[in-house]
């Protein structure tokens, strides 16, 4: 038996079939070279051969603000869908705040993006608590996002009533 019979994603239905490709043979074949290929300047991994190994100068780096933390959104939604759907039931009482938190945590982890563009904040961060600002004004966005959010719906709400009524 050869490793692709035995894995579900790189088997073949119908080895003499031309339309017959499995998952794993586009990886192989497709994305992989793809990948390889956008390896050069600019790329997401481009200068991490250079980090001395303290994960401190890397999160202070522009390199993760301007590759990483622009991708932070792609991250942001599943975890919290995630923390939401498995640590939900075993929270109990503390479900609607686990919520609440989930929601504030993924519009500030949006607003972070635009918020490491403004200048003062795409600087060289020399500890942790030089963050700080940079996540409170995002926490800030991210909350008053949802305050304009609550607020349209009761204007909305306002509106049908009146309509409603006549």
């Amino acid at each position: 038996v050869h490793g692709n019979q035995a894995d579900p994603f790189n088997t073949f239905e119908d080895p003499w079939s031309p339309v017959d490709t499995p998952f794993g043979h586009h990886v192989v074949r497709d994305l992989l070279p793809e990948l390889e290929a956008r390896q050069g300047p600019g790329s997401l991994l481009e200068g991490v051969q250079w980090l001395d190994g303290d994960i401190g100068d890397f999160i202070g780096s522009r390199l993760f603000y301007r590759k990483i933390v622009g991708k932070l959104w792609l991250v942001a939604i599943p975890v919290s869908f995630a923390v939401l759907w498995w640590g939900g039931p075993a929270s109990g009482i503390f479900y609607p705040l686990l919520t609440a938190v989930a929601i504030i945590a993924t519009f500030a982890a949006v607003a972070l993006i635009p918020v490491l563009l403004i200048p003062r904040f795409e600087r060289r961060a020399e500890h942790i608590w030089d963050v700080w600002p940079a996540l409170a004004i995002a926490v800030a966005a991210g909350l008053a996002v949802i305050a304009l959010a609550g607020w349209f719906k009761g204007a909305l709400f306002a509106v049908i009533v009146r309509g409603a009524g006549r």
